[in-house]
């Protein structure tokens, strides 16, 4: 008997493992789906139960027919099964991923491309082949056990105590040993091999059980069981194997969404769960084993306790998450005293390690299963007393538990996760309260169960089925804001958050993308940076589109004849019109192709190539994401790029451990034979990567050829105006990344090197930055602008202005051998930015004194500061200080002498002291300076408008409205100026259009009503 619980805890190891290596492989060759998921998990529960139901039988008949009388014998031949028929699995990897055709995708009825049904069918056969088979014969072996050791009556508990022993065993074997070094390919080999010599091994040395010992054949008397076995009602015991089933199966589904929905991003974090709750099922089974006085009732006094202490958890869930952060934001201040408060609170994110991570989720997990774990190994004890065959008993129990665990991670979370994370806590009060009503020697209780599923159902009716706040994050913005376009797909809940600032999709608890000006700005920079370094452009695939601002700045490019959008989510192509202000309703254009799928299998099956190919996934951290880093997908990448396409990555610094910031830049470079680094804002860097040498000189040549994209840049990225100003965010080129990151492993898909790394906040990831050398490494004597662009990036005021948030952290490090040449190196950096984020903050807030006190500090420990100049000057014309204002504007001119900014704000300063012939000097020199520039355009009609210059005043107001069609303002000037030349129903039409925009603007309406008394006075004049 020691042997067969030592080989069977291996071979709980090896099952486990095979769950891992499935849910892998099968999203490397079908995508990381819904239906991938819940294809891979049925098949495995349906097998283990359809096994344990048929346990019987198949043991029979493999007896008979292979003449076998030694039934550890025939449990060897089905762990050899097990082994033989989980390397269908290697077999199928060989089919060619062309076989499907090119495009294996139909128009649904929503308008998305989403697979065929031939390739959904292929998906379930392959399933069905390689997953469900060897779990059906895995089923088989508990069952067949328990009968060979049909005299112990303890021996079920005891059994399935060690093989979930193995199987948490298995979870850190795979999770920290197997997977990093090994693979997955590479286990599925091990784990097969070695089943089939655990199966050999039995076949060869079979084996009769000795006789039980007094404890193990005495059939549960301490325990309150009537002595023979004839007391055992096997339908109420099989009924409680049921309900143990469902009820597991239930709370292990509902744990995974809420660890998930927590904030528990790592690939770590499922693991962990399968890891504490398998613990918890091995100690609750050895307890039921080791302990002669349980009975029922102290089991039905545990399920309510685990049903308490789940929900008492969730209560603590965030009160621990914040105490874990702020443990780790104090760590920060001990190790990093010369950063402030908020750029360590910026450093930190949840979880800091993987002990971190572990403990959290088993408060979680470990209590609530172990409670709740007592009821099926103590059922099956009962049955075994009773000398009945526990394969009904089994199999019944895991068909409830893949009830139980599809319910909760498929089916509940399509209505939204608010709904099934309240619907779980309804089923298992349900559950247990039904258990505890449950009493075995009553003769009349199956009416019992069907009153608690009425009562299931109408609790599931009751629930609310709208977004629920108090389920999020406190202070986060999806609290604190109204919410719209609530929805879901089973795997991940979306929705609208109307922030201020600009609005947020939300999936599940994380904010995953925004129309708010900073993350706005680098979504389409990475779209119109590779794309303007291109002869000609015109086709590109996106994978990931969030709210579609980088769809939106690819569309711009009037080269561009087709578009694919491929996105995992089907909701956010949905919710795409939400934010049709900013994506300018790009989902209906009509070269684009909304595809619904893996962006991975995508490329798996097209055989199209593309001209950009760009990704803006989830974070890097992020569980399942790694895909998209990994140096297989740059592989995929580089083979569907035309020869001069390029590929853009994002690549957010500041949410990622620097050995992710490394592992990841290697890869690419591995990968991709030119490459160069560029901040889209601030820390969200962008890499971009090709087979062909960049050529900066053609975004200059360019940029002045793409009028839309001129005007994308200047409205949605307003620092943007100039090459200079784009070609400025250059980090690094080529050379330097390769010098700094060629060495060193590489993300697989194979191993997943992201898997068990940690942001630490005392270690920030960063970019070191050489202004000479970037300019050297990417020709930049090659550009006309040369000069303009070597003044901009070794004055690092200057460049602060072009590039409003360049990393502090790049700008820090420009020491030694980077300094030479470059001035304000030697500047405080962080502190300059601490100053500057306040008083951005102040502006915001309305505080123009507070906003001025800290533009003033910052000018104070260097007076070149082109932006915060600006803010100063802006801040005393405001406040009618012209004097001042015009002073501190004169030396941002000096500053910026080839800029426009300076002069177009100098000239309003000229406009309100009456000076009208040196404003329009100076606007026009803003406008040759930069033509398109609306502020410019507005302000010199005002001019010409007061000499009486009324066409010319009428075209520099229309020019104006034409580039700023949204600002209220301007129609309002030129609606004025169109009524004094006795145009009244275009003014009126100008007025009614900034209506829609402002609805109830007083100026708005002051002008309508000035517009019609203007034409009732002409037409009386008439």
């Amino acid at each position: 008997m020691p042997r067969v619980f030592l080989f069977y805890a291996f071979s709980g190891l090896l099952s486990l493992g095979y769950q891992v290596v499935w849910f892998r492989i099968y999203v490397d060759r079908f995508g990381a789906t819904n239906l991938t998921f819940a294809l891979v998990l049925c098949n495995f529960i349906l097998g283990l139960g359809c096994g344990g139901l048929a346990s019987r039988a198949v043991t029979g008949w493999l007896a008979r027919a292979l003449r076998l009388r030694d039934r550890l014998r025939v449990y060897g031949v089905v762990e050899l099964l097990v082994g033989a028929s989980a390397l269908l699995t290697i077999a199928t990897q060989l089919i060619p991923s062309g076989a499907w055709g090119s495009f294996p995708y139909h128009l649904d009825g929503r308008g998305f491309y989403v697979p065929n049904a031939g390739y959904h069918g292929s998906e379930l056969v392959l399933a069905t082949v390689c997953v469900f088979v060897p779990c059906f014969f895995m089923g088989v072996t508990f069952p067949l056990l328990c009968q060979v050791f049909a005299a112990a009556q303890r021996f079920p508990s005891a059994l399935y105590a060690w093989n979930t022993l193995g199987a948490c065993s298995g979870v850190l074997v795979l999770q920290f040993a197997l997977l990093p070094h090994l693979g997955h390919d590479r286990s599925l080999w091990l784990i097969a091999v070695a089943n089939i010599v655990l199966g050999a091994f039995f076949v060869g040395t079979g084996g009769a059980p000795r006789q039980a010992t007094a404890a193990e054949a005495q059939p549960l008397i301490a325990a309150g069981a009537a002595p023979a076995s004839s007391s055992v009602r096997p339908a109420y015991w099989l009924t409680l194997a049921v309900l143990s089933g469902l009820l597991a199966g239930a709370l292990e589904g509902d744990m995974f969404k809420r660890v998930a929905f927590l904030g528990g991003n790592s690939s770590a974090a499922m693991s962990f769960v399968s890891f504490w709750a398998i613990l918890a099922i091995f100690l609750a089974s050895w307890f039921v084993r080791a302990a002669p006085g349980l009975r029922l009732k102290h089991i039905k006094v545990a399920a309510a306790l685990a049903v308490a202490c789940y929900a008492m958890a969730w209560q603590l869930a965030y009160p621990v998450r914040g105490w874990f952060i702020e443990r780790d934001v104090q760590s920060a201040l001990q190790a990093m005293p010369e950063l402030s408060l908020a750029d360590r609170e910026a450093n930190v994110r949840f979880p800091t390690g993987s002990l971190q991570l572990l403990a959290y989720v088993g408060m979680f997990v470990f209590p609530a299963f172990l409670g709740m774990s007592l009821l099926f190994p103590y059922a099956c004890n009962r049955l075994q007393s009773a000398g009945r065959h526990l394969g009904l008993a089994f199999g019944a129990n895991t068909l409830a538990f893949c009830i139980g665990v599809v319910g909760f991670t498929l089916l509940a979370p399509r209505v939204n996760v608010f709904y099934s994370l309240k619907l779980s806590m309804v089923l298992l009060v349900v559950g247990v309260g039904l258990l505890v009503a449950l009493v075995e020697r009553q003769r009349r209780w199956v009416w019992k169960p069907v009153v608690a599923a009425a009562c299931f159902a109408v609790g599931a009716g009751l629930i609310d089925r709208g977004f629920d706040p108090a389920y999020v994050i406190p202070k986060s913005p999806s609290r604190v804001y109204p919410v719209r376009a609530l929805k879901s797909n089973g795997a991940r809940t979306t929705y609208v958050v109307a922030d201020p600032r600009g609005d947020i999709l939300y999936f599940d608890n994380h904010p995953m993308s925004a129309a708010a000006a900073g993350g706005e700005v680098y979504m389409r920079l990475m779209a119109h940076f590779p794309l303007l370094a291109q002869p000609r452009p015109e086709r590109a695939l996106l994978i990931c589109f969030g709210v579609g601002n980088t769809a939106a700045a690819i569309a711009a490019h009037d080269t561009i004849q087709r578009l694919d959008i491929v996105d995992l989510n089907d909701r956010v192509f949905e919710t795409a019109p939400e934010f049709a202000a900013r994506n300018g309703r790009v989902d209906q254009d009509s070269r684009v192709r909304l595809i619904h799928d893996d962006g991975r299998n995508f490329l798996n099956v097209t055989d199209q190539s593309y001209d950009l190919i760009t990704s803006e996934p989830p974070p890097p951290m992020h569980p399942g994401i790694y895909r998209l880093y990994s140096q297989e997908y740059y592989e995929q990448v580089l083979a569907h790029l035309t020869p001069d396409g390029l590929m853009a990555q994002w690549l957010p610094i500041y949410q990622m451990p620097a050995e992710a910031v490394r592992l990841a830049v290697t890869t690419f470079l591995r990968v991709f034979p030119h490459a160069l680094l560029f901040t889209g804002q601030s820390q969200n860097y962008i890499l971009v990567g090709g087979a062909r040498a960049i050529d900066v000189t053609r975004i200059e040549r360019r940029f002045a050829e793409q009028p839309r994209v001129v005007d994308d840049l200047r409205r949605m990225v307003a620092s943007v105006t100039t090459p200079t100003a784009l070609l400025a965010r250059i980090v690094q080129g080529d050379a330097s990344l390769r010098r700094g990151y060629a060495a060193g492993p590489v993300i697989s898909d194979q191993h997943n090197q992201l898997a068990n790394l940690y942001q630490s906040p005392t270690e920030p990831a960063g970019f070191a930055y050489a202004p000479q050398a970037m300019l050297a490494e990417i020709g930049a004597e090659r550009l006309q602008g040369f000069a303009r662009l070597r003044d901009a990036v070794t004055h690092l005021g200057r460049l602060q202005y072009y590039v409003k948030y360049f990393p502090v952290d790049s700008l820090v490090s420009v020491r030694g051998a980077a300094a030479r040449g470059v001035t304000l190196a030697d500047v405080d950096w962080r502190q300059l930015r601490w100053l500057r984020r306040n008083c951005d903050e102040a502006a915001r807030a309305g505080q123009p004194a507070e906003s001025l006190r800290y533009a003033k500090q910052a000018l104070a420990i260097t007076p070149e500061l082109p932006d915060q100049l600006l803010r100063v000057g802006a801040i005393h014309l405001q406040a009618g200080r012209y004097r001042r204002a015009e002073a501190v504007l004169r030396k941002l001119v000096g500053l910026l002498p080839e800029e426009a900014v300076g002069y177009s704000v100098l000239a309003t300063v000229c406009i309100q002291t009456g000076r009208e012939d040196q404003a329009e000097q100076h606007l026009r020199r803003a406008l040759t300076l930069a033509p398109n520039y609306a502020a410019s355009h507005y302000q010199l009609g005002s001019v010409l408008w007061n000499r009486q210059e009324r066409e010319r005043a009428l075209h520099h107001h229309q020019r104006a409205v034409d580039l700023e069609p949204r600002l209220v303002a301007y129609r309002r000037a030129l609606a004025l100026a169109l009524a004094g030349v006795g145009r009244y129903d275009e003014a009126l039409r100008q007025l009614r259009a900034a209506r829609r925009i402002e609805p109830g603007s007083p100026i708005v309406r002051e002008a309508i009503a000035e517009v019609r008394r203007q034409r009732r006075a002409a037409a009386r004049d008439r």
